[in-house]
C-alpha cells in the first residue's frame, strides 16, 4: 500500500511536469472556481431568484481598474438607483468575497433594520477604532447590555444641560469665522465645524475643555481625521476590508498609532475626572458611565464610540445645513425670523431647551438637509443563520445587508424633484404620507442613532447662533445645487469648493 502511493504520486508528478504552464494555469482557476462555487452554493441559490448588476468571476461587481472610494459608492449608487426605478425591491451581488443584498423598499428596508441586528462583518475594518464598543462588531448580546446602559446618559433631562456648552462653543465659532466675513473671502467651513464640534462632544463627554478651536493642530484631533481617512479606505476596496491584506500594506499597524493617540488623550482626561470635580465633569457622560462601575478600558472603549460617532456626523449636518442656507436665501430669511422672534435680538442670550423645541421651521431644515445629505449614507447588517426569511425567500446565512441611504433619499416616489431642497416636505402632514423606512438619517429600529436627540439640540443651537449674527451667503464655486459634492464613503464630507461667505448681521 506504501509503495503504491509513492507510485501514484511520481505518475502525478509526471502529469504535472508535461503539461504545459497555460494549460496548469487552466486547472487551477478551474479547481479554484468549483471549490468557490462550493462554498457559495447558497448565495448563488439566492441569487437564482433575486437579480443583480453584471459580475466579474472572483471580484463580483468590483471593477478590474479600482475607481478609489468615490468611486466605488457612485458604482453602488448608480447599480442601486436603476434597479429601483425599474421597480425592484431587492437586489443582490458580489463584491470581491462579500455578500451583499441591497433592499430597495422601505418595506424591506424597515424590516431588515427591526430583525437582522447583527452588524455585518466589513465593519471590522473599524475594530481597530471602535473595538467592541456600542459602534463596533460585539455579539448581539453585549450590545443590548451596552446600549441599555448608555441610553440612560441620552436623555433629554442629561442632553439639556448641554445646551450651554452648544452655545458657547458656537460662540467661539463666530468669532473664528470673523476674520473671513472681514476680508470677504469664501472658505470651507468643514475645518472650523469639525474643531467646534470636537470640543462640544469632548466637553459634554468628557466634561474637559480641549480647546481644539483655539490649538487648530490639536494631535487627537489630528489622529481621528487620520484613522477615519485610513478606515473609509479600507471600506472602500474590496481585499483591504481583510485583516490579513491590510495588515499587508500597513493599515493596521498605522491605525493602531493614531488609535493609541486618541485613547491615551481619552485616558488621561478620565484619571483626572477620578481626582478632580466640576460641575461639567459631572453632568459628563463619563461620569454617568462611570456610576455603573465599569473597567476603566471600557469606559474608554465606550467614550471613544461615542466621541468618533458625534463629531463626524454633527459636523457633516451642520455643515449641510449652511451650503443649504447659502444657496436658498429666502429660506434664510424664514429661519432668521423664526430664531428672533423666540430669542429677540440679543446675539449673548442663551436659547433654552423650549427655545430650541419651538424653532420648528429651523428644524424642517435640517431634517431636509440631512436628506440630501445623510452624514452616514451607507449602513451594513449581517444575516447569522439560516433560519432568517424574507417572505419566501431563505436568507443566505453569512450575507451582509446594505441599506444606501443616500439613493433612498432621493427617490422619487417619495420625495417628487428629489434633487430640490424644499423644507415643507417635513411639514407634520407631508412627513405622515411617506411610509416608514422611506427617511433614515438616524435609522430606525432598537439599534437607531443613540445620539438622535444631541444631534438636533447641537446642529439647532450652532445654526441659529451663526445666523443671529451672519448672512450666509453663496461662494462663487458653490452657488447652486448642481455644484454640491458630497463624497460619500464610511461616513459623507463635502468636496473642498464647497465653500461659504459671510456678511454682519447688524
Amino acid at each position: 500500500m506504501f509503495f503504491l502511493f509513492h507510485h501514484m504520486k511520481f505518475i502525478l508528478l509526471q502529469i504535472l511536469f508535461k503539461v504545459s504552464p497555460t494549460l496548469l494555469l487552466f486547472y487551477s482557476a478551474l479547481i479554484l472556481t468549483l471549490i468557490l462555487r462550493y462554498r457559495r452554493r447558497h448565495y448563488y441559490k439566492f441569487s437564482s431568484r433575486v437579480p443583480g448588476p453584471p459580475q466579474w468571476p472572483l471580484i463580483g461587481c468590483a471593477k478590474l481598474r479600482y475607481p478609489g472610494p468615490e468611486g466605488m459608492v457612485k458604482q453602488m449608487h448608480y447599480y442601486v438607483s436603476y434597479f429601483r426605478s425599474v421597480g425592484y425591491r431587492l437586489i443582490c451581488t458580489f463584491y470581491g468575497d462579500k455578500y451583499l443584498i441591497f433592499p430597495l423598499s422601505p418595506s424591506y428596508i424597515n424590516f431588515f433594520l427591526t430583525k437582522i441586528l447583527k452588524k455585518s462583518d466589513v465593519y471590522q475594518a473599524m475594530s481597530n477604532l471602535f473595538r467592541d464598543g456600542v459602534l463596533g462588531v460585539s455579539t448581539i448580546e453585549k450590545w443590548r447590555v451596552d446600549r441599555k446602559m448608555i441610553s440612560t446618559s441620552f436623555n433629554y433631562s442629561v442632553i439639556k444641560t448641554y445646551i450651554s456648552i452648544f452655545f458657547e462653543e458656537s460662540n467661539i465659532l463666530v468669532q473664528k469665522c470673523h476674520p473671513f466675513m472681514q476680508a470677504g473671502e469664501a472658505f470651507y467651513p468643514g475645518d472650523l465645524l469639525n474643531l467646534s464640534t470636537f470640543d462640544m462632544v469632548i466637553r459634554s463627554t468628557l466634561g474637559e475643555n480641549p480647546r481644539a478651536q483655539d490649538h487648530s493642530d490639536h494631535p487627537a484631533v489630528r489622529a481621528m481625521m487620520d484613522i477615519l481617512n485610513s478606515v473609509h479606505t479600507r471600506l472602500s476596496h474590496p481585499f483591504l476590508m481583510r485583516n490579513f491584506w491590510s495588515s499587508l500594506f500597513g493599515y493596521n499597524k498605522l491605525e493602531k498609532s493614531y488609535e493609541k493617540i486618541f485613547r491615551d488623550f481619552t485616558r488621561d482626561i478620565v484619571r483626572r475626572m477620578v481626582t478632580q470635580d466640576s460641575q461639567e465633569k459631572s453632568f459628563s457622560f463619563a461620569a454617568h458611565m462611570m456610576q455603573n462601575k465599569m473597567d476603566e478600558e471600557d469606559l474608554i472603549t465606550h467614550v471613544v464610540n461615542v466621541v468618533f460617532a458625534g463629531t463626524d456626523t454633527t459636523k457633516t449636518a451642520n455643515f449641510a445645513v449652511l451650503l443649504m442656507l447659502a444657496i436658498h436665501p429666502e429660506v434664510q430669511e424664514k429661519a432668521y425670523q423664526e430664531i428672533t422672534s423666540i430669542v429677540g435680538f440679543d446675539k449673548t442670550c442663551e436659547p433654552s431647551y423650549e427655545d430650541l423645541t419651538n424653532m420648528s421651521y429651523l428644524e424642517m431644515i435640517i431634517k431636509e438637509s440631512l436628506r440630501l445629505f445623510p452624514p452616514v449614507p451607507i449602513v451594513a447588517r449581517q444575516v447569522s443563520t439560516d433560519k432568517d426569511k424574507l417572505e419566501d425567500l431563505e436568507l443566505p446565512k453569512g450575507a451582509s445587508i446594505v441599506l444606501d441611504i443616500y439613493t433612498l433619499h432621493r427617490d422619487p416616489n417619495y420625495y417628487p424633484n428629489p434633487n430640490q431642497f424644499d423644507p415643507n416636505r417635513f411639514t407634520l402632514i407631508e412627513s405622515a404620507k411617506r411610509p416608514i423606512g422611506s427617511y433614515l438619517p438616524f435609522l430606525l429600529g432598537s439599534r437607531d442613532c443613540i445620539g438622535r436627540k444631541y444631534a438636533m439640540l447641537q446642529v439647532k443651537t450652532v445654526i441659529s447662533t451663526l445666523l443671529r449674527n451672519y448672512r450666509i451667503l453663496p461662494s462663487r464655486t458653490c452657488e447652486k445645487m448642481e455644484d454640491v459634492e458630497l463624497l460619500v464613503q464610511m461616513t459623507s464630507k463635502f468636496a473642498p469648493h464647497c465653500q461659504i461667505k459671510l456678511e454682519l448681521r447688524d
